[in-house]
């Protein structure tokens, strides 16, 4: 059966090739703002870094959901268009709407972010390259130096497009308060003599404590008690 441009609301997606990065940007800055929950939950899965985004108007727009979202704030329009006119003066609103009406389909974001990703990539290095094609023609620059150069942009660019593993917080802080108080760190927990504060706050030897409060609220005198019982 021959593959035919398929009619989606509005759009007609050509289901024959490959969309281009710039396609692909402009697809996910559409998906962003007509489903801003799904592309900040589908971008934190991916690990999508929107400084891969070549096109100027398209990372403004993502940015500005991003942002909008993190506030609880609407990702409406006319606010996502200012946004994009206070970097972008000569924008017109057509500009912004067309994007909007660009692509209503969810799914295909995953696949928007991946083109972009590996597009992303490319450029990366193709400026490394150039950067290096450059040097070669300089006789001045040594061929250690040259090679030396190619190798921390490699190495600062592998570590740039490699994001961080995401990391659940929660998890973290209940294990950890959970060894604390078993003691299965290996620490052992001290008396202050106040069974309040050992149960609120549980001091171990080697801690570091901060008693803080106001002028002459008794934090010499609470230190000083403590002391004593410990001695």
């Amino acid at each position: 059966m021959e593959n035919r441009p398929k009619k989606v609301g509005k759009v007609e997606v050509d289901l024959t090739r490959v969309p281009t990065a710039t396609e692909s940007e402009r697809g996910i800055a559409s998906i962003a703002v007509n489903h801003p929950d799904h592309f900040v939950t589908v971008s934190a899965e991916k690990r999508f870094n929107v400084a891969d985004v070549f096109d100027t108007m398209s990372r403004i727009m993502l940015e500005t959901v991003l942002t909008q979202s993190s506030k609880s704030a609407s990702c409406d329009i006319r606010i996502v268009y200012e946004k994009v006119r206070e970097r972008l003066p000569d924008t017109q609103f057509h500009h912004v709407s067309e994007v909007y009406t660009l692509m209503p389909v969810k799914g295909a974001l995953p696949d928007f972010i991946e083109i972009v990703r590996a597009t992303a990539k490319r450029r990366a290095f193709m400026g490394v390259l150039a950067k290096a094609n450059m040097d070669i023609a300089n006789a001045e620059v040594p061929t250690a130096k040259l090679l030396a150069d190619m190798v921390s942009q490699t190495d600062a660019l592998s570590h740039d497009l490699t994001p961080p593993s995401p990391m659940d917080t929660k998890a973290l802080l209940l294990d950890a308060l959970k060894r604390y108080e078993s003691g299965d760190d290996s620490t052992q927990r001290i008396s202050t003599g106040f069974e309040n504060i050992d149960n609120l706050t549980p001091i171990r030897y080697g801690d570091f404590v901060v008693v803080g409060g106001e002028t002459k609220s008794g934090k010499t005198m609470l230190a000083l008690n403590i002391i004593a019982n410990l001695l």
